[in-house]
């Protein structure tokens, strides 16, 4: 797989932003703590998640590989870098917007109000809706996609990568019914805490993951102009 470990080295970053979603987690621990056939949801809202995330990066190396159908150019570079720098833009304003967002409060859990019926293509919508909302993922894909689909690296690197993205970006919900898997009372018990404290503090953590990855991108973005 020529050029498989530089790509990985360019895109891995981002591919570790795109982990970091909150806001996925939340949301896949309210479908395991609400309603009947809590993990069977919980593995088709995963699943919802992973399709809008090939979606995403589908149309993303379309688009940039269309644009960059007559080979590499001088212009090539300097196109990497505003996709990346209007990328970090985009990040600073989700930092702000986060910063002013009151916490959130921990919903206490319902007792005998639950619907009976499991609403199994909900669970699934709710993951597509989710990861087509979120954008601070859909910024840090882009930039990666693009690196993939102007990359000079092998195909068959290429398909490695995007594994690794699309995997990286549905992680947070993949993580929770995992956990509960294979870890039983105990691991739902770490995860209930777990969400606690990030619903408590998820617009915090939101900001300092926006920002963080936004010096990132314009550090990477200026290196390419």
């Amino acid at each position: 797989m020529t050029g498989l470990v530089p790509l990985l080295v360019r895109v891995g970053p981002l591919a570790l932003g795109a982990a970091c979603s909150p806001a996925v987690l939340l949301v896949q621990m309210l479908v395991l703590t609400r309603g009947p056939a809590r993990m069977a949801r919980a593995w088709l809202f995963t699943l919802g998640t992973l399709v809008m995330t090939v979606v995403w990066m589908t149309l993303g190396i379309v688009a940039f590989s269309a644009a960059h159908s007559s080979g590499p150019s001088p212009a090539a570079r300097t196109t990497q870098g505003v996709v990346h720098l209007l990328g970090a833009a985009l990040l600073l304003a989700l930092a702000v917007k986060n910063f002013y967002l009151p916490d959130g409060e921990v919903a206490p859990e319902k007792t005998g109000s639950d619907d009976a019926r499991p609403h199994y293509g909900k669970a699934f919508l709710l993951g597509v809706g989710i990861m087509a909302a979120n954008i601070t993922t859909v910024v840090l894909l882009m930039p990666a996609t693009h690196d993939v689909a102007v990359s000079r690296a092998a195909t068959s690197a290429k398909a490695v990568a995007c594994g690794v993205l699309a995997l990286a970006a549905v992680l947070p919900a993949l993580l929770p019914p995992l956990l509960v898997a294979l870890g039983g009372t105990g691991g739902r018990r770490r995860l209930d805490q777990t969400a606690d404290w990030m619903h408590r503090h998820q617009h915090r953590i939101n900001a300092v993951i926006c920002v963080a990855f936004a010096v990132y991108l314009t550090a990477t973005g200026v290196g390419k102009l």
